[in-house]
Order: C-alpha cells, then sequence, then structure tokens
C-alpha cells in the first residue's frame, strides 16, 4: 500500500464516521424536538403542525451542527 492509499483510506473513514455521527444528530434531535412539541402542543389547537415544525428545527438542528466539520474532509 503506498501513502496515498493510506490517507485516501483514513479520509474515507472518517468521512464515514462523521456521516453516520449527522444521521444519529438528526434522529435524536428530531426526536427530542418532536417530544417537546408534544408538550407545546397543548397550548395550540392544531397540535400536528407545531410537533412537526419543531422535530424539522431538531433534525436541522443535527446537520447544521455536522456540516462544518464534514466541510473538512470532502
Amino acid at each position: 500500500m503506498t501513502e496515498a492509499d493510506l490517507n485516501t483510506e483514513t479520509r474515507q473513514k472518517k468521512i464515514d464516521n462523521l456521516l453516520n455521527k449527522m444521521l444519529l444528530d438528526i434522529t435524536v434531535f428530531s426526536a427530542i424536538g418532536w417530544t417537546v412539541g408534544l408538550g407545546a402542543g397543548l397550548l395550540f389547537h392544531r397540535k400536528a403542525p407545531i410537533r412537526n415544525i419543531l422535530a424539522g428545527v431538531g433534525g436541522g438542528y443535527g446537520f447544521v451542527s455536522n456540516r462544518v466539520s464534514l466541510k473538512r474532509y470532502v
């Protein structure tokens, strides 16, 4: 194996780990947002849109928090 191949393999492994972390963060933050939406839905007549909006905000936060670190390797 050459050094260039090792660098490519190491870089790819880091990218894979970051993508896995991003997927996990999006899932967790979406679930947290949806759960907060359950509580906030008690204050509104139409509960489903509030839950979905807060879940989307949580998922967006999970994506943005990992986007910067992913750009370093891509």
